[in-house]
């Protein structure tokens, strides 16, 4: 396990920080850079303002340093995901009781417990087609709203989320994931994570009609992913741009491009990739004839 000096260090210059970009009438460029090389210790307090002044938060820093182990977080949003496929409630009740244990404990709406909490609460009541909970869905969109840095956690919170937020306040987030998740994009496992963002959000907007916003989040993501690495991720990102392409040219030579899509997953040996495109493909035809 790297020790936290190294982890500190990784975090700046995948950040592009140097040691005078930090420092502060605290920490000394010349103290941070023995802290680095782990020549010093470094109070608590010390270490908050210097995760701080590198934007990133206690568990983020964490994450790395735990070599990209899993959190509880991490753990929580796998488990709920795969519920909300299965429809299963029994799951996503026993996990909104989990986090609600935990966020009693706490008593703090500014912990990962209750957002996790409001989670498995909207999941419960897409399934039971029942109202969804608001007012917390307003504290969810505060929270993420007002997070100056978006790390691991956030992007996979909204990941999960984006589907219980309508249109006027969906864009907006967006535009905020993409301006506060820059700081991170060059720590290990972060533009994979981004991507499948990316293309989930591709997904709903075009489900959703959104086209103006769905452009705007696949130029970028275009621009900013790198696709020399191919993943299926990238390739849900490449196929919902081609259906942009497709529903604003209204030409239909371009489906070809999709159907080359389609075939990469077979080729990448992802035949359920390829059959949930394929179905999807079909099915936009069929509305936008």
């Amino acid at each position: 396990m790297p020790t936290n000096g190294q982890v500190l260090r990784e975090i700046r210059l995948a950040k592009d920080l140097r040691l005078k970009d930090i420092a502060t009438d605290q920490l000394s460029t010349a103290f941070i850079s023995k802290v680095e090389r782990d020549e010093s210790d470094i109070s608590l307090s010390r270490f908050e303002v210097l995760l701080d002044r590198l934007h990133v938060s206690y568990d983020e820093f964490s994450y790395h340093k735990n070599g990209y182990a899993l959190t509880h977080q991490a753990i929580f949003l796998k488990q709920l995901s795969q519920y909300m496929v299965n429809d299963n409630i029994y799951g996503l009740q026993s996990l909104y009781e989990q986090e609600k244990e935990l966020f009693t404990v706490e008593n703090n709406r500014n912990t990962t417990s209750f957002y996790n909490m409001t989670l498995a609460q909207c999941y419960l009541a897409e399934i039971r087609k029942a109202p969804l909970p608001q007012e917390s869905i307003q504290q969810l969109q505060h929270f993420l709203l007002n997070t100056d840095s978006w790390g691991i956690y956030e992007l996979r919170l909204f990941n999960n989320a984006m589907f219980i937020f309508p249109n006027d306040i969906l864009s907006p987030l967006l535009h905020t994931v993409i301006e506060r998740s820059k700081v991170y994009l060059d720590l290990l496992g972060y533009a994979e994570l981004l991507s499948t963002l990316f293309g989930n959000a591709l997904e709903l907007l075009i489900t959703r009609n959104q086209f103006e916003t769905a452009n705007f989040i696949s130029a970028t993501a275009l621009k900013t992913l790198d696709f020399e690495h191919v993943t299926i991720s990238n390739i849900k990102v490449i196929f919902f741009s081609k259906i942009l392409r497709v529903n604003s040219a209204k030409d239909v030579t371009a489906c070809e491009d999709i159907r080359k899509v389609i075939d990469s997953c077979y080729h990448l040996s992802a035949p359920r990739w390829a059959d949930n495109f394929n179905d999807w493909f079909g099915k936009w035809l069929v509305a936008h004839p």
